[in-house]
């Protein structure tokens, strides 16, 4: 009997020992639902994660989530190589802050944020969701997140944060899309290729913001206005004085190049000059119109009485306008 015991005993061990052997061996017997990596499951370990934190996950694959007892690391086969964040992520001084590294380490691919975070960016990962700070409708992808402000999206601020008009990323935008007086409020598409979307083929590339000239810039396509950033300059665009206008094309304006990063004169006479005489050379009246209130006399419509741009909208429209 006792014999009988001291065997039964043993197999009884045996099957303890071997079940929790197997039971720790979770590579080879799975832990994990089959739809763990299905993202439209309601299985998906995101959402567990989501609503149970990374606790659970440490229990099993360390609490570096390198691999611990399981012996596989959630950052292994390219999964989870950005996650959870490095430090600094929330600190603006920090390099790892996370606007410089979505660009310098993602190259800008927000679908690794929206991996965690949701389509909307709203989705709350360990109490936090994108839109607490990037409260707009599109959160982060809000164009005055990178580049403007709340009240316009040109800059300043540029890509590299510069605020002065010195800095290239900023030069004359808001003279152009803002604080003009001389014309009408221009829109972006003006000098840069229409954007519709965040991940636009035409937004984010190499950093570098393309410079293409609309119909105003090209009169119609008679010029062919160029941008040249290594000297900050505009040449040939109809807007700054490569203009035509008479029955033979003799009324023209100044065609020098137009520095970017150039503050615009204060002097409203040389603000006109700034793109043409006055009058424009090849205009009737040459040295008997010297100053803007002279303009008024034909084209009132346009300019008043002091000399001062009355209607921007009839101004730099590639159309002659008179009384």
């Amino acid at each position: 009997m006792k014999t009988i015991f001291q065997i039964l005993l043993t197999l009884f061990f045996s099957v303890l020992l071997f079940s929790c052997q197997d039971k720790r061996n979770v590579v080879d017997i799975g832990t994990h639902p089959a739809e763990w990596t299905d993202k439209n499951s309601d299985k998906f370990h995101g959402k567990a994660v989501i609503e149970g934190g990374t606790e659970s996950c440490q229990s099993c694959h360390g609490e570096d989530n390198l691999g611990g007892i399981s012996g596989v690391s959630c950052m292994g086969a390219g999964c989870h190589i950005h996650y959870p964040h490095p430090a600094g992520f929330t600190e603006v001084s920090s390099d790892n802050f996370h606007g410089q590294y979505i660009k310098n380490t993602l190259a800008w691919d927000m679908l690794t944020c929206q991996s965690c975070h949701g389509e909307d960016y709203s989705r709350e990962v360990n109490g936090t969701s994108c839109k607490t700070c990037h409260n707009g409708p599109e959160g982060p992808e809000e164009c005055n997140t990178c580049h403007g402000s709340p009240s316009n999206i040109a800059p300043p601020r540029d890509l590299g944060k510069n605020i002065s008009h010195t800095a290239l990323g900023v030069g004359a935008h808001q003279i152009h899309v803002a604080e003009t007086e001389v014309t009408r409020v221009m829109d972006c598409n003006r000098c840069h290729p229409e954007v519709l979307s965040f991940d636009d083929p035409n937004h984010i590339d190499d950093g570098i913001a393309e410079v293409i000239f609309d119909t105003l810039g090209t009169d119609g396509g008679r010029l062919t206005p160029t941008w040249d950033r290594n000297t900050g300059s505009c040449s040939e665009t109809y807007c700054h004085g490569s203009f035509r206008f008479g029955s033979s094309g003799q009324i023209r304006g100044n065609s020098d190049p137009v520095i970017w990063t150039e503050r615009k004169p204060s002097d409203p006479n040389a603000q006109c000059k700034f793109c043409h005489g006055l009058p424009p050379t090849g205009h009737i009246g040459q040295g008997s119109f010297n100053d803007p209130q002279s303009c008024n006399q034909c084209h009132g419509s346009v300019v008043n009485s002091n000399g001062e741009i009355a209607n921007p909208s009839l101004h730099i429209n590639r159309k002659e306008n008179f009384n």
